[in-house]
């Protein structure tokens, strides 16, 4: 990464070779994003594809050998312009967009204006930031985004889509938040139950820590729930840490629907609306447990089916 001060937005000019362009009046919508996808204590670690088209930018990434894949997209409405002159993809690694957003401290982030475009050329991600009349310039060097990686960044979701859902629940970021403090303060805790009913207890989450055991249970008739959808009873149990980094999101997420299929694969989606009502979203899949160390090579392949579901 270089980082380079100036008195105004680099006009850098690679020609035909230049992807997108776009700005953003707060570097504060971006550094959400990111902040929701990349986590604190492995940054490095942190490669994610960024796909771009007519309708705006996608960041994803996997980990755990492909059995979590997180993603979260801008949609054009929320930059002040956006030009996007080919359909392309890159990785970059997410955890240097966060020191570059955060150059100016983090009191600053709101109030800093923000220009990126990506050139093929040179294959760099640019980021030119502006506050008070100060422009620092970070450019990231990236990898090629192949079609084989678009795919490999795919392959969760095709999997959870492979198989049909057992529940659909929408829930006030809000409340859940306060249920997710719970269990994030339960030392020793591990792993999470999660168990959704048509019947009492309806939504029930369950941890054994040193101490003992907490379970936390919403009725469908509780203000959590904006929509409860489930034919059948279920249970699957999922990594605490998973599910907690699955909820990052809750802090700036109005609402949060909570998807999960026949073999037990998660899908979390958290709407985030901005300050000007656009909407952006957040999406989270993890597989359970059980699925997380041997299931990676069946998603390679495509054999994670509901004939494989846990007993």
């Amino acid at each position: 990464m270089e980082v380079e001060g100036g008195e105004g937005y680099a006009d850098a000019d690679h020609g035909g070779a230049t992807l997108f362009s776009c700005r953003l009046e707060s570097a504060k919508e971006l550094h959400a994003l990111v902040s929701c996808l990349a986590h604190e204590k492995k940054r490095k670690e942190h490669i994610a594809l960024c796909q771009v088209n007519d309708q705006g930018l996608n960041f994803s990434m996997n980990q755990r050998a492909k059995t979590i894949q997180v993603s979260g997209t801008l949609p054009r409405r929320v930059f002040s312009s956006f030009e996007c002159h080919e359909h392309g993809a890159f990785c970059l690694n997410l955890g240097m967009v966060l020191d570059c957003l955060s150059l100016f401290g983090p009191a600053a982030i709101s109030s800093t204006a923000i220009a990126m475009t990506y050139s093929k050329e040179d294959a760099v991600f640019q980021l030119t930031m502006e506050e008070h009349g100060v422009f620092t310039r970070c450019d990231i060097q990236t990898l090629d985004g192949s079609a084989q990686d678009e795919d490999e960044f795919s392959q969760l979701t095709s999997s959870f889509r492979r198989d049909p859902e057992a529940c659909k629940l929408i829930l006030k970021s809000e409340f859940l938040k306060e249920a997710l403090y719970e269990l994030q303060d339960l030392s020793g805790a591990s792993f999470v139950d999660v168990f959704i009913s048509p019947t009492a207890p309806h939504f029930q989450l369950a941890a054994t820590g040193n101490l003992g055991t907490l379970e936390i249970e919403f009725p469908k008739s509780s203000e959590l729930f904006v929509l409860f959808s489930c034919s059948e009873a279920l249970r699957f149990t999922y990594r605490l840490e998973a599910l907690i980094r699955g909820m990052r999101a809750l802090l700036v997420a109005a609402e949060t629907c909570v998807r999960i299929n026949v073999v037990g694969i998660m899908c979390i989606q958290h709407q985030v609306q901005n300050h000007s009502g656009v909407t952006s979203f957040v999406d989270f899949l993890m597989c359970p447990a059980d699925l997380q160390d041997e299931g990676a090579s069946e998603i390679e392949r495509g054999l994670l089916t509901s004939g494989t579901a846990p007993a």
